[in-house]
């Protein structure tokens, strides 16, 4: 049921090897190995269909999202320009958790996006709770899914100066339906390792090194802060001139 890093595909209910150092959300392992249990042995490149599928669903949201924002043309061209971006052209052809966890993450988003445009209509709850099961399912990709979310909301309750986004009932609901994926995993894996095990591997090995400065493996790192963005640009070449 749950996995380690360095070990690969290997679970219980896959291999008949049960490997529980380290717990870690096993969504892409399910999907990943979904066609073997159904078809048997299957070549190596249908185990990056994960990661196809995460690219369809990202251009598919950006096309609804741009052709909402502005027309069918506009949108038409975004989702089809967006895939020709060096991180997605780089990451799509492995079989890794990032692109699954980007869906998830750009779910999330858009699930935000569409709760503000429909604040005034009534349905913008309905949104909310989406973006927060979006992001709660992204936990089980990888734990890092929610924290992406719930930065787009504090920075777009910022741009806009309406605290209400952050504090208000819709983002709460948002956490209620994100928090009921998030703990079923929590629930599961301490049962499996051991709450102490849990909060040692996810907090403790990669949370902390991750988000606090003050806890990363190489100590503080200035340049890194400066160059990331432009790394980020980078990797968003030539689809991030759409923006323009």
């Amino acid at each position: 049921f749950f996995f380690q890093a360095e070990d690969g595909i290997r679970d219980i209910g896959v291999t008949g090897v049960q490997t529980c150092a380290l717990p870690i959300s096993p969504l892409v392992y399910w999907l990943v190995a979904a066609p073997a249990r159904l078809l048997g042995d299957i070549p190596l490149a249908l185990a990056r269909w994960p990661s196809v599928a995460a690219l369809v669903v990202v251009s598919a949201g950006l096309a609804v999202v741009v052709g909402r924002q502005h027309d069918r043309k506009a949108g038409l061209g975004a989702g089809l320009f967006f895939p020709m971006a060096i991180g997605w052209l780089s990451q799509v052809p492995s079989a890794e958790l990032d692109m699954p966890l980007t869906a998830c993450v750009a779910g999330s988003w858009l699930g935000f996006v569409f709760a503000l445009d429909e604040k005034n209509t009534g349905h913008a709850n309905r949104w909310w709770v989406l973006a927060g099961a979006i992001a709660g399912i992204g936990f089980w990709t990888k734990w890092t899914s929610p924290v992406f979310f719930h930065a787009a909301v504090l920075g777009m309750a910022i741009i806009r100066r309406d605290s209400w986004i952050l504090i208000g009932k819709g983002h709460g609901l948002a956490i209620i339906a994100e928090s009921v994926f998030g703990l079923a995993w929590l629930t599961l894996a301490s049962r499996e390792v051991g709450f102490q095990a849990l909060i040692d591997g996810v907090v403790h090995r990669e949370a902390l090194p991750h988000l606090s400065p003050w806890h990363h493996r190489v100590g503080l790192q200035p340049a890194e802060w400066l160059t990331y963005p432009f790394q980020a640009l980078g990797m968003g070449l030539p689809a991030i001139f759409g923006l323009f």
